[in-house]
This record gives structure tokens, C-alpha cells and sequence, in this order.
């Protein structure tokens, strides 16, 4: 998992500063000396360019979700009968190919935006973080015991996210050093390391009897006919203590999470700090590397304080979600006053809560062989949800760029107003059940 984070970050930010100069060159036509510093230049001829160029970036998005959201309907049925080997080395594949089809653009900039986009296809289509993400979970949830899940996680998390933070510094040092070329070969090489430790050192499941002597065609169209069908059935499956409405609940926030992510570190977060901030791409790196240090610094720390005030874990969720829909608010605002952008940084710290709480309490709501199918479906929410809201957000950052660039933030803001609702819903379930629970003992 980490290294995978590390290959497929470390170009992420480097790729997004390379598609605004290739619209800028090509699209609008300007000439290099403008477009090397976009930032600089008046809003009337940056932010077309950037409109333009995030376009393109939410087309990227779309095509390295949605194969992705095939492949969570899938994931979950195969991981459970025929193991996770395969699968990874499938993904880490289409990771290594994905890098090469981007150094192919880079190797002819003339080429439209378009091939940019599409360059994310064979990662896409291979499963991407979907299937790296939903093996370890799942792998967790079936193996660590309940009290220590929520710590596992955490560690997980950590193992995904301080690569992600070395990557984001060392993508951007190494793209403006050596050049896009040999950072995305660098990628490549870097994406074929876990392959190999996937080949020679995991530890697989026991395949089932039945299942033994299927073809891998008989198990991918077994795997695609049932996938969907069977998660949703597991997920509307009725259950005591109100936990189906918990699950659902828990699902909802897990994607709304993975929106704010989106909004936090996406393109459209640096086309917008482009816009207003007059960001670089250097200064756009050393802010999220600073949000990341501070966030990932604070999270064990948030995790025993948690514990010490003996908050449940959809509680944690309801907390996290409120401190998204504080941030996007004062982002929306940092044109007017740049203080509210340093304000939201530290607003920010406990949004690491939300997802590691809802996954935790989640697997605790589910029996073990139900885990990998909840969590493919899961996965599914997760990447077509932030598809919409990216959708929303371009169109309204390309109509609001010359009037209100932090319009966008305002209306993704108001998107968490509900999944709150529903966490403090399944916080006074949970809390409900327990009480009855100590009351039952006690009798």
C-alpha cells in the first residue's frame, strides 16, 4: 500500500501544473513566458486557462473512476472466494502502465488534453486504489481483533499517508529537477516493487472447495454477476439494534468524506488557490505537505483523545463531517481575506477522524464474511460520488471564476449538512443500543 501511494502520488500535483501549461500553450495559445508564470497574470487570462484545464482534469477523474467503481462491484465477491493475489497484481500492473501512457504525452506536449485524461485508463480499469484499499481493510477486518481495529486502521492509514506526503514533496523537487520524463519512469519502477513483493511474499486465502477448479473467466463473470446483487442484499439485510440504518448511514459519510478529500487536494483545489492565492506550483506542495504533517501528526493524539472523553466511534464521524463543512466555508471566503485560508488549515486537522471511525465502526456492524462485499460497495460510493461533485464544482468554478471563485466550496460545504445529520442519528443508535445492552446485563 505504500508504496503503491508512493508511485502513484509522486506525479499527481507535477501532471495537474503540466495539463494548465499545455492549455495555456496550445488551448489559448499564449507564449511560454506567460504561461511559465500563469499564476502572475490578470484574471481575465489566467482563469480561463484554468477553467479550461480542470475540465479535462474532471474528465481525468471520471476516467480513473468509473472502471474503478466496475471494479468495487466486483472486488468484494472475488476477494472472498479466490483470494487477494491476483487482484493486486492486476492493479499494480495498471499502475505501471498508467505511467508510461502519461511519459508518452509528456514526450508529445502538442497532444491534446485529452490523452492526458485518458492516459489513467489502464490503472483505471485494472481497480486502482479501490482494490489496494478494499484488500487491506478487508484483510484487517477479518483478521485483527474488534478492540484493536480502529489502532490497525489508523497504522494503515498512516503507512498510505506519509508516503502520499513524501511523494507530494518529491514529486515536485524531482519534475522541476530532472523533469517529468524521468519522474514518471522513476513511478514506474517504483510501481513494480509491491508487485513483486505481492508475487513471492503474500500470504493468500483459502480458496473454497467449490471454487477451486474455476477458470479466471468463471470467476470474473461469477464475480460480476453477483458483486453488486450480493452487496446490496448484505447491506439491506435486516439486523437488530438499528444497525442497518448504521451501516447505511456510515456508507453515506465514507463517500462524503472521500468528496471532501476531493475538494481538499483535487485539481480544482489548485486551480483555486492559482486563482486567488496566485499559488505556484512550489507553494501549492509546501501547503499540502503542511496540512498533511499537521494532519497526520495529530492523529494518534486525536484517537487517544477520543478515547479519553469515551466518544463512540459515529460520534468521531459526526465530529470529522463538521469540521469538513467549517472548512469549505471559510476556503469560500479566503479571496476576501487571506486569514481565513491559514484558519481553515487548523479547522482542518480532524477531518482524518471521519473515515477511520466510519470504516472502523462499520466492520463492527457487519460479520466477517460480509466485510469485503460492504466495503466493495463502499468503494463503489466513494468513487462515483466525488464524480458529481467534481462535475459540480467545475461548472461552477468556470461560471463564478471572474465573481466568486470560492462559490464552489460554499455549495460542496452545504453537501455535508446531511450525511452530519445522519451520523448523529446512528450516534444516538448506537448509544441507545449499548444502554439497553448494560440494562439487559444488569438484569
Amino acid at each position: 500500500m505504500a508504496l503503491y501511494t508512493l508511485g502513484v502520488v509522486m506525479y499527481s500535483i507535477p501532471l495537474h501544473s503540466l495539463m494548465f501549461k499545455k492549455s495555456c500553450l496550445y488551448v489559448a495559445g499564449f507564449n511560454e513566458t506567460v504561461c511559465s508564470d500563469l499564476e502572475q497574470q490578470e484574471k481575465n487570462i489566467k482563469n480561463p486557462v484554468l477553467g479550461h484545464a480542470s475540465i479535462y482534469s474532471t474528465l481525468r477523474d471520471v476516467v480513473q473512476n468509473v472502471p474503478a467503481a466496475v471494479a468495487a462491484v466486483i472486488i468484494g465477491n472475488y476477494l472472498t472466494r479466490y483470494g487477494f493475489r491476483t487482484p493486486l497484481i492486476v492493479t499494480l500492473g495498471g499502475g505501471v502502465l498508467t505511467s508510461v501512457c502519461h511519459l508518452l504525452t509528456v514526450f508529445y506536449m502538442p497532444a491534446p488534453l485529452l490523452f492526458n485524461a485518458l492516459a489513467d485508463l489502464p490503472g483505471s480499469i485494472a481497480g486502482g486504489t479501490i482494490v489496494i484499499s478494499t484488500a487491506v481493510y478487508t484483510n484487517i477486518a477479518t483478521r485483527v481483533p474488534e478492540s484493536l481495529r480502529l489502532h490497525r486502521m489508523t497504522t494503515m492509514s498512516l503507512c498510505a499517508g506519509l508516503p502520499a506526503l513524501i511523494a507530494i514533496g518529491s514529486g515536485a523537487v524531482l519534475s522541476e529537477i530532472l523533469g517529468m520524463k524521468i519522474l514518471l519512469g522513476l513511478a514506474a519502477i517504483i510501481l513494480t516493487i509491491p508487485a513483486v513483493m505481492v508475487i513471492f511474499f503474500l500470504e493468500d486465502i483459502e480458496t473454497p472447495e467449490e471454487n477451486k477448479n474455476d477458470s479466471w473467466r468463471e470467476a470474473f463473470l461469477l464475480s460480476l454477476k453477483n458483486g453488486l446483487k450480493t452487496s446490496i442484499a448484505v447491506v439491506s439485510l435486516k439486523r437488530p439494534d438499528g444497525k442497518r440504518a448504521q451501516i447505511i448511514s456510515m456508507i453515506i459519510c465514507i463517500a462524503t468524506s472521500s468528496i471532501g478529500i476531493e475538494a481538499c487536494a483535487g485539481p480544482l483545489a489548485f486551480a483555486y488557490l492559482k486563482s486567488v492565492l496566485k499559488y505556484t506550483q512550489t507553494q501549492y506542495v509546501v501547503y499540502t505537505t503542511f496540512s498533511m504533517v499537521l494532519a497526520f501528526g495529530a492523529l494518534f493524539p486525536l484517537v487517544a483523545l477520543t478515547k479519553l472523553l469515551k466518544l463512540s466511534a459515529p460520534a468521531m464521524v459526526s465530529l470529522g463531517l463538521a469540521f469538513f463543512l467549517a472548512k469549505f466555508a471559510l476556503l469560500s471566503l479566503t479571496e476576501f481575506d487571506e486569514i481565513f485560508f491559514y484558519v481553515q488549515i487548523l479547522v482542518g486537522i480532524p477531518i482524518v477522524l471521519t473515515s477511520l471511525s466510519a470504516r472502523s465502526h462499520l466492520t463492527d456492524l457487519v460479520d466477517k464474511a460480509e466485510v469485503a462485499v460492504v466495503m466493495s460497495l463502499t468503494s463503489l460510493s466513494e468513487k462515483l460520488l466525488p464524480l458529481l461533485s467534481a462535475s459540480l464544482g467545475t461548472g461552477i468554478f468556470a461560471m463564478t471564476s471572474s465573481s466568486f471563485p470560492g462559490c464552489f466550496y460554499l455549495v460542496i460545504s452545504s453537501i455535508f449538512i446531511f450525511p452530519i445529520v445522519l451520523s448523529l442519528y446512528s450516534t444516538w443508535i448506537f448509544r441507545r443500543s449499548k444502554r439497553d445492552e448494560k440494562n439487559h446485563t444488569h438484569l
